[in-house]
């Protein structure tokens, strides 16, 4: 009895884990990202899931598939006639499921992502440490100062 109970336990730990990524699915971490004033910092296009945090800027969420992102702490909502939705303040903070697309700027930027997709990274040329990322599951990474796009998952 105690060996099917312990099977239980260990399958019902296992299983959520292993649906929750399909196949080809990558991962995207930004640790304390910031970008120079009104300069993009991350740009998202993802299949999957994303949560985030931004201690001061801006988050603009455009149109995408999937139920609305949820974001709270905003000062500010301005609602774009192309659909796009545009979030300013302090402690921004958002979760999205879908076919989403955010750019972000501003400083303290952090974020988790999984699913297939690119995300463009630009760190700040005024500071020495812009943040950091990882991609796919590697090693921490200083921003790129020039900017560059990457590709999450296959």
């Amino acid at each position: 009895m105690r060996r099917l109970a312990l099977i239980c336990l260990l399958a019902g730990l296992t299983l959520p884990a292993a649906a929750a990524a399909a196949p080809g699915d990558g991962t995207l971490a930004v640790r304390n990202a910031s970008g120079d004033a009104g300069q993009l910092c991350v740009a998202l296009t993802i299949n999957g899931a994303a949560i985030g945090q931004v201690d001061r800027g801006r988050v603009i969420v455009l149109p995408g598939i999937g139920p609305e992102p949820d974001v709270t702490g905003a000062d500010k909502q301005i609602d774009r006639a192309d659909g796009s939705t545009v979030y300013v303040g302090s402690n921004i903070r958002f979760r999205a499921v879908g076919s989403l697309r955010v750019r972000i700027s501003g400083t303290g930027i952090d974020i988790n992502a999984v699913g297939q997709g690119s995300v463009r990274l630009v760190g700040a040329d005024s500071l020495t440490n812009s943040g950091k990322f990882s991609l796919n599951g590697g090693a921490w990474t200083a921003l790129p100062n020039s900017g560059a796009t990457f590709t999450i998952g296959a």
